[in-house]
């Protein structure tokens, strides 16, 4: 309890901040700098964990700050800032996940090299954060992978728009967010030769919905994901 506390507190204090910031002429970084996340972070006297990506990603140097939801935990809140020259954006994420082998020294500071997926994975359980097309228009988004707690130990994937925008765009419409939930590895396949993605979902052996997402060329002759089957068991 007092864990969930400290961070329901440090999320306040990010959204005093980002209020603040509101008042202010901020070019490129949509949100919270990361001085801002740090003084945030300080005055609820939490040690947070500092990751740095050793590699650029996308032209980006990538680095997170995170509260672990324990001290011998490797999950918690994290806050990514991506920063590069003309652009910079910041994202929470309410439940990430660390490899357990970075955690399980005392260090103020994790480094840890980047994992890109193979050609044709899309929803990656080795990458921590990737840069794919998700939605086959020819533009990458970005990929966060969260929390590897939820159905049967699955993962959870977050999707943002984030090409030629100011502020990322989180993609919350299906199939990018299925059955209440972030898309997952569980209920999710990927046919990237075909531009398509599947989706269902069970209760038990009992099948409950499929769905069939195809990327098709629309009116304004740009590609877009559309629902082209819709099976649904009452």
């Amino acid at each position: 309890m007092k864990t969930i506390n400290t961070i329901y507190s440090f999320l306040g204090v990010l959204f005093l901040q980002t209020i603040c910031m509101g008042c202010q002429n901020s070019s490129n970084n949509t949100e919270l700098s990361k001085d801002s996340q740090r003084a945030a972070i300080a005055q609820e006297n939490v040690a947070p964990i500092h990751v740095i990506c050793n590699q650029l990603v996308n032209g980006y140097r990538v680095s997170m700050d995170m509260l672990m939801d324990g001290e011998e935990d490797n999950w918690g809140f994290a806050v990514f800032t991506f920063q590069k020259p003309q652009h910079s954006f910041t994202i929470n994420c309410d439940l990430f996940v660390l490899p357990i082998e970075a955690v399980q020294n005392t260090v103020d500071t994790i480094r840890l090299d980047y994992v890109s997926p193979a050609p044709e994975e899309y929803l990656s359980d080795k990458s921590l954060f990737y840069f794919k097309d998700m939605d086959f228009d020819g533009e990458e988004e970005l990929v966060i992978r969260g929390a590897h707690c939820s159905w049967y130990g699955s993962n959870q994937y977050d999707v943002y728009k984030v090409f030629n925008r100011d502020k990322p765009q989180k993609m919350v419409d299906e199939p990018f967010e299925w059955a209440g939930q972030p898309m997952s590895d569980r209920w999710t396949e990927y046919i990237p030769k075909e531009r398509k993605i599947v989706c269902w979902f069970s209760s038990g052996t009992r099948l409950i919905r499929k769905a069939i997402f195809q990327s098709i060329i629309n009116e304004k002759g740009k590609r877009e994901l559309r629902l082209v089957k819709d099976d649904i068991n009452e």
